[in-house]
């Protein structure tokens, strides 16, 4: 027979005949509702006045942060550009930030992302319509990092929390090394009679030797 779907709950039978048992559950495990949903159904019977309703009122989830790549982190290259973190919460708002460390030197005291699909939302202000009371939804930023001019990887930690300490997410991000550039100025030079001085200026990112 068949059901009917008021919000996230599903009921059934849609009708029947005689004392029946009817069986509400989610549409979907873990819609992530941070709230309880209402759902509202009305039963009618023929010659039978006033119609009759049952609530279902669907049982809230704890907030909660899920970063898609939290158990593997992040790898960015060593040029300059930008990468993209995704998660799914249902949190209120969302704050991020980058601990110490030299691969994202922005400012993300005001960085907007994207969340619930269409909405643009600022790091740390509530999100606007709150879709985290009535589903969980997924999120996205993107962040920009910095050129890596050492011959070493290196990392930092991001991290974004909800409504409190206790709703709170890490990931690593690990940036691969930069190459080894060597120059020498000037390449040739004349040394004095005199005895004096001078220089050539070696500029490089990693270690080297004179032979």
């Amino acid at each position: 027979m068949a059901d009917v779907t008021k919000g996230h709950v599903i009921l059934s039978p849609s009708s029947g005949s005689g004392d029946t048992q009817l069986t509400l559950k989610a549409v979907s495990a873990n819609v992530g509702n941070r709230e309880i949903v209402k759902s509202i159904f009305t039963v009618k019977a023929a010659g039978v006045s006033p119609d009759k309703t049952i609530t279902a009122n669907l049982a809230a989830a704890p907030e909660f942060i899920t970063l898609e790549q939290a158990s593997t982190g992040v790898t960015v290259p060593a040029t300059a550009g930008k990468v993209t973190i995704t998660g799914i919460s249902n949190s209120p708002k969302l704050e991020f930030e980058v601990g110490a460390g030299d691969i994202v030197e922005e400012d993300l005291g005001d960085k907007q992302f994207t969340a619930d699909g269409s909405i643009t939302a600022t790091n740390g202000v509530a999100i606007t319509g709150d879709p985290g009371a009535d589903h969980k939804y997924e999120f996205s930023i993107e962040i920009n990092y910095v050129l890596n001019d050492t011959v070493g990887t290196r990392t930092q930690v991001f991290t974004i929390q909800g409504s409190s300490e206790s709703v709170k997410q890490t990931l690593t991000i690990t940036q691969n090394a930069g190459a080894a550039r060597l120059e020498v100025s000037p390449a040739e030079i004349t040394v004095p009679q005199d005895g004096s001085a001078v220089n050539v200026q070696v500029t490089t990112n990693t270690t080297f030797t004179v032979s």
